[in-house]
């Protein structure tokens, strides 16, 4: 009978610290998960922050968080992108703006309520710029590095280039056409 209780003590001591276990990895899986997610999102908050500076547009105050997307953009943006998770979805100046990324860039959508694409923005480097537009970046700000890249591809295919120039602690932004020529661009 001994034998049998403690046989029965050990058998509930070992399924206890197994429970124990599992609950431990559990909480380690949430924690690389919830670890995983702020980094994405850090990453898409950066993403956001350079495709709208120089605009005069403030984040905090001028977008919000869209938990109600219109059907039209949601089916504008499945017709191309029928499996792409988003990212994020904000509304900008009654614009709707879908964020999503994969491992190599991240790109933002430009939706009018009635589901009309207006331009497509993508964080890149300078080597996206056609060498056109880098030689009259030289020719006219040579003393000014570039920083950041920000191409916008327009609906009809036209593209420009928002380029983050600075200098000593000097900031400007110029937006070339594919054509090299500085052009006004309203965001």
């Amino acid at each position: 009978m001994k034998c049998i209780a403690i046989f029965g003590l050990y058998l509930l001591l070992c399924l206890s610290s197994f429970s124990q276990q599992k609950e431990h990895e559990r909480n380690k899986k949430d924690d690389d998960k919830g670890s995983s997610y702020r980094a994405d999102d850090e990453k898409i908050k950066n993403h956001e922050q350079i495709i709208w500076a120089g605009t005069g547009i403030n984040l905090n105050e001028k977008s919000k968080d869209v938990k109600n997307v219109p059907d039209a953009i949601m089916n504008s943006f499945r017709q191309f992108f029928p499996n792409q998770q988003i990212d994020d979805v904000r509304k900008y100046h009654g614009l709707y703006a879908i964020t999503f990324s994969n491992e190599v860039y991240t790109t933002t959508f430009i939706y009018k309520a009635d589901g009309t694409f207006v331009e497509a923005r993508t964080v890149a480097t300078d080597s996206i710029i056609p060498q056109l537009v880098k030689e009259k970046i030289k020719g006219s700000m040579p003393d000014y590095s570039t920083s950041e890249v920000v191409m916008i591809e327009k609906a009809n295919k036209e593209k420009f280039y928002r380029v983050h120039l600075k200098k000593n602690k000097e900031n400007k932004f110029a937006v070339y056409n594919e054509h090299g020529q500085e052009v006004q661009y309203d965001y």
